[in-house]
């Protein structure tokens, strides 16, 4: 049990090294970014990252389909058959970046048009479409390495590739950057980033044993296998990728580009706190697509029940430093914000950690191949989503789009756990709100005491902006962790941990 746990928590803290530092990248590199272009440019360079991620949501669950294959192949020692899910989900990758191109070759201008992108920026424009298409295949076979090694029990190695690739990133943006090098250079390092990532992943598994790339027609054996679980879970991220980036579309067509950079400011700082939690995830899916394949269900739900109670009381840490120290730290990090930017970071923070709930049960869900349960899901956020924001964006700008992206992820969340209790037979009460009850008083004293520091301090300039941040930050985590404390069952969790593996060690 204590072997099993160790590794477990070993696995998460890989994941979330990689994970983070890569979003922290992008977070640290605003404010350049923002004095290097201009607002139309910067709402510019926000379009082409959803667009990479608007590909993304059409990779037929490659990636995912990976890591849950793999891992049960490895589970069971059949090597070769890890290999060939692996080698599918790379050359289904690169296929579909090829079509990309090809599509935005032919519906290039018309994306441009919807976007009314002015005619000066067209080149700079277009140079990105065809970037968004190439970064899309080169960081899908990138995912592809890291998931097979996590599938693998890797997370090590796995975590080398994702840091790799950061620093990749970081390097060649830091040089475009200083070379005046523009939208342009920025794609190229996003682009180079991902391709050092891949070859490092490549390098990688070379050092699982049994690994090997097959070829086409081993690989290609798996497809159904591979699309059963991916199709699903192309549909779900799809949904999911038009839901997290649906607005800054909306705001570039109806209000203006420029309108979408405090909109992108505050989705990067709340992306950038819910990556930290959503990595835990990561390391469970193995060992929850494990207790399936022993057919241990009780163990399964054991899993499920602390894994939500500590996924919970970390989200109402999180979202208690944002929403009560949003505006202290955005006024530390680029000086003079937009009132939208904070609350965007306010209102996105929140809907994130409403989605979070259904982390676990996500998690879940894949191992036990139930992928449409969350293909269902996403089904009704997108639809909430677009719905409400054809008819808030246009009024409401900004404030509409977070409006519609709260609502959407409540609606949504609810929805999936009930789904989720039919299908295991668990009472759906008990999934709705069990262990919920504290972490959401975490989060309202957290974030109200962080704001009443916030009031009573007045802003202050250059170093003391970042003292005054971290005292408002720590002031509102402090107190949600005090107030989580005062949940037995918590303090439980943190003590006892998970169980082993069945039927390993660790």
């Amino acid at each position: 049990m204590t072997a099993g746990r160790g590794r477990l928590i070993r696995d998460t803290g890989h994941a979330i090294t990689g994970r983070v530092a890569a979003t922290l990248l992008w977070v640290v590199l605003t404010p350049a970014l923002l004095r290097a272009l201009d607002a139309e440019r910067f709402g510019l360079w926000a379009v082409f990252l959803a667009l990479t991620g608007y590909f993304g949501g059409f990779d037929l669950g490659l990636s995912q389909g990976t890591l849950r294959h793999v891992a049960i192949a490895h589970a069971a020692g059949r090597a070769e058959e890890s290999s060939a899910h692996a080698t599918f989900a790379a050359l289904g990758y690169l296929a579909l970046g090829a079509l990309w191109l090809v599509v935005l070759a032919l519906a290039g201008g018309v994306v441009l048009g919807f976007l009314r992108v002015p005619a000066a920026l067209v080149p700079e424009a277009r140079f990105l479409l065809f970037a968004s298409a190439a970064t899309f295949a080169a960081a899908g076979v990138a995912n592809v390495t890291v998931a097979a090694l996590q599938g693998a029990r890797r997370f090590d190695l796995a975590n080398l590739v994702m840091l790799a690739g950061t620093v990749a990133q970081g390097g060649g943006a830091a040089w475009a950057l200083a070379r005046g090098a523009g939208l342009r250079g920025l794609a190229i390092a996003v682009l180079a980033g991902w391709s050092v990532g891949g070859l490092v992943g490549m390098l990688a598994l070379a050092a699982v044993p049994g690994f090997r790339w097959t070829g086409p027609r081993a690989a290609f054996a798996r497809a159904r296998e591979a699309l059963a679980f991916g199709l699903p879970m192309q549909w779900a991220a799809m949904c999911a990728t038009l839901h997290q980036h649906l607005d800054k579309f909306l705001l570039a067509r109806w209000v203006a580009l420029a309108a979408v950079a405090p909109f992108e400011i505050g989705f990067r700082i709340a992306s950038a706190a819910v990556t930290l939690p959503q990595q835990f995830l990561v390391a469970v899916l193995p060992r929850a697509a494990s207790f399936e394949a022993a057919g241990q269900r009780d163990a399964l739900r054991d899993l499920y029940q602390r894994g939500d109670r500590l996924m919970m009381g970390a989200t109402a840490v999180w979202l208690a430093v944002l929403a009560g120290g949003a505006a202290a730290l955005l006024t530390a990090w680029i000086g003079n914000p937009d009132p939208k930017a904070i609350d965007a970071a306010r209102g996105l923070s929140l809907a994130w950690a409403i989605a979070l709930a259904t982390g676990m049960g996500t998690s879940v869900a894949r191992a036990i191949g139930r992928t449409d349960l969350e293909a269902r899901f996403a089904t009704v956020v997108v639809v909430v989503h677009l719905g409400l924001s054809l008819l808030l964006v246009p009024r409401w700008d900004v404030r509409g789009a977070v409006i519609a992206t709260l609502a959407a992820n409540a609606v949504g969340t609810v929805v999936f756990l009930v789904l989720l209790a039919r299908a295991l037979d668990w009472p759906a009460t008990g999934v709705l709100l069990a262990g919920k009850a504290w972490p959401a008083l975490a989060a309202v004293l957290g974030t109200l005491a962080g704001h009443g520091v916030d009031l009573a301090w007045p802003p202050a300039p250059g170093a003391a902006a970042w003292v005054r941040a971290g005292v408002v930050a720590a002031t509102a985590g402090v107190v949600a962790t005090g107030v989580l404390f005062g949940s037995r069952a918590l303090r439980q969790e943190l003590r006892f941990g998970w169980r082993a593996d069945p039927g390993a060690a660790g």
